[in-house]
């Protein structure tokens, strides 16, 4: 049986949403055993935006949203790596954002990894939305990792944003 396009649009954004509005609630959601610091946000504002999935915080942190990941635009740019980093601007840059800990506090270039939320959007997950990021998981016990693998699918099948432009696997 096939699934029409206008259904996996309304499953995403089903699944967007209640992702959205579970947010806040998280900590009262979450057992006892998990990590508390996870589960509370951090505010911060961020400055700069070094690229469609890294931005800048006014204390000079760098930090790297978890469960997606955009084209580069360092070295050797790839495609849609200046468009992804223009949306990712237009959402991000000098605003206020509530920063959620994933299971691992930074990567291996010592940025932070978070989950992001600006004027109540959930970034990490519009990024895919919009088609400007693909899914990927830096950890087994990421929260939202398999909501992120639908909306990046629910893009890719939509050939929204950049799966239109680019030849993405």
């Amino acid at each position: 049986m096939l699934i029409g396009k206008y259904t996996v649009v309304v499953i995403s954004l089903v699944l967007f949403i209640l992702g959205a509005i579970s947010a806040p609630y998280l900590p009262f959601i979450q057992n006892e055993s998990s990590q508390q610091s996870q589960f509370v946000p951090t505010e911060a504002f961020i400055t700069s935006v070094v690229d469609g999935d890294t931005v800048v915080l006014e204390d000079g942190s760098r930090v790297r949203y978890l469960g997606l990941d955009t084209p580069e635009t360092f070295g050797e740019p790839e495609c849609g790596g200046e468009k992804a980093t223009s949306y990712n601007r237009m959402l991000v840059e000098g605003k206020k954002a509530e920063l959620y800990a994933g299971p691992e506090n930074q990567d291996q270039w010592g940025r932070l990894l978070r989950y992001v939320f600006v004027d109540g959007v959930f970034v990490n997950a519009e990024l895919l939305y919009a088609g400007m990021a693909k899914a990927q998981s830096f950890h087994p016990d990421e929260k939202y990792r398999q909501i992120f693998t639908q909306l990046a699918w629910s893009s890719k099948q939509l050939n929204r944003g950049l799966w239109s432009e680019c030849n993405w696997e």
